[in-house]
């Protein structure tokens, strides 16, 4: 069997292997951060191991959730953040909440830091522990990506770019009097905002 790497979130150096009835994952056992669903208990390893293939998500895990064995992990995982500057709106508590305006400014397989310095600042809370007791919804529109056609000319793409959604959890908060920096990871991502996210870096990868 594999031996795990250290946890990229906060270099934890032990992770427990999850069944939840269907599907293996690992789980950091410090912070709670969490690998991609797998089928066994083997390729949910693999999928920890390789960083640059998953797109990592970070919540609690459930109590109902059978413990298989807990890991001691081996080597540091690299953790690439890469740099974008993406437009975003974020909402509190509720999808139709208060609308704070930003940019995304760099994002990785399990989380991103966003500028925030528009909108409805005031409902952002003074610090990260009550900015963790709501829900962050945070909305973007996926960036363009240029294509070439076989005259090497650049071309708009096929299909429309449509705003996506996803949630974070905040882990830090910096804030000045114009500007509110929060860093988070993304949490339980559906299938189609999982190709999303993985789509964002791939972007970002390419400027």
């Amino acid at each position: 069997m594999q031996i795990p790497k250290i946890c990229p979130n906060c270099n934890g150096s032990r992770t427990l292997l999850y069944f939840d009835a269907i599907y293996y994952y690992v789980a950091c056992e410090q912070c709670g951060m969490t690998g991609a669903r797998a089928l066994s208990e083997e390729e949910a390893l693999s999928l920890w191991n390789e960083r640059g293939d998953t797109a990592f998500t970070y919540e609690v895990v459930q109590d109902s959730d059978k413990l298989v064995r807990i890991l001691q992990c081996d080597t540091q995982r690299v953790s690439k953040r890469y740099p974008i500057n993406l437009p975003i709106v974020l909402t509190l508590s509720r999808p139709n909440g208060k609308k704070i305006t930003g940019v995304m400014r760099n994002v990785s397989f399990y989380g991103a830091f966003l500028q925030l310095k528009g909108g409805n600042m005031s409902a952002i809370p003074a610090s990260t522990e009550e900015l963790a007791e709501q829900r962050m919804f945070v909305y973007y529109k996926n960036p363009v990506v240029k294509q070439l056609n076989e005259k090497g000319e650049f071309v708009a793409p096929v299909e429309s770019n449509p705003i996506q959604q996803i949630e974070l959890i905040p882990k830090h908060m910096l804030q000045t009097s114009q500007v509110v920096g929060v860093g988070g990871c993304f949490k339980s991502p559906n299938a189609e905002q999982l190709k999303s996210v993985q789509g964002l870096v791939e972007f970002a990868r390419g400027q």
